[in-house]
């Protein structure tokens, strides 16, 4: 199994989330929440080892009255399966050890949770990805305004003439350029002129300038 050192911010906020939602429930059992992080694991080794563990989360939360040892198993379960769907299945079902991690934290904390009960303020509903994050830094490091040119690579052409242009240390954005689609290559440096921008100064549409190299 891969090693983590340790959890990025956005990871440990993740499995923060988790852990208090899941103790919002009513005399929630984190004993039927280690059975399911215990499942994981030892699937991890195990082709589509995420899909395949929301796939068990969904069984148990459809039959947790057969499998429990008593009548709220089954809404255990359900909750466990709405929570780690909410904040897990988008961003980390493809990487089932970071999973396992955020899983395991979340199992520690939960405890204290239970014993000590968050505030509803407290509890976040959604957390942005961590390409959410990167990108927001991005932003934050640089101004953009409409008008403005930048220099550029081609990150990728697609059959349908579409390219895909990276600036900025990693923004990326698409738009179709059939004109000249048979003069740029992936790799290649152009420059770009900033079309339009959203109202938190996000780069919203560029335009290629075929002329300015």
């Amino acid at each position: 199994m891969e090693k983590l050192d340790n959890l990025t911010e956005t990871q440990w906020r993740v499995a923060d989330a988790i852990a208090m939602s899941l103790a919002r429930q009513d005399k929630f059992d984190n004993n039927e929440f280690k059975k399911a992080i215990a499942y994981l694991r030892s699937h991890l080794d195990r082709e589509n080892s995420g899909e395949k563990f929301f796939s068990y989360l969904e069984t148990l939360a459809r039959q947790g009255d057969r499998v429990g040892h008593s009548k709220k198993t089954r809404a255990y379960y359900e909750h466990i399966q709405e929570v780690c769907q909410q904040f897990l299945a988008s961003n980390y079902k493809s990487q089932p050890t970071v999973m396992l991690y955020i899983l395991g934290w979340a199992s520690r904390l939960v405890q204290y949770y239970l014993d000590a009960p968050p505030a509803e303020t407290q509890i976040i509903s959604e957390i942005p990805s961590e390409r959410e994050v990167e990108l927001q830094k991005i932003y934050e490091s640089v101004n953009v305004e409409v008008g403005q040119l930048i220099k550029a690579t081609v990150a990728a052409i697609n059959t349908d003439s579409k390219v895909t242009f990276e600036f900025l240390g990693g923004i990326r954005r698409s738009r179709k350029e059939p004109k000249y689609v048979k003069e740029l290559v992936v790799g290649q440096q152009v420059t770009l002129e900033i079309i339009d921008v959203d109202n938190d100064s996000n780069v919203k549409k560029i335009k290629y300038c075929p002329d300015l190299g």
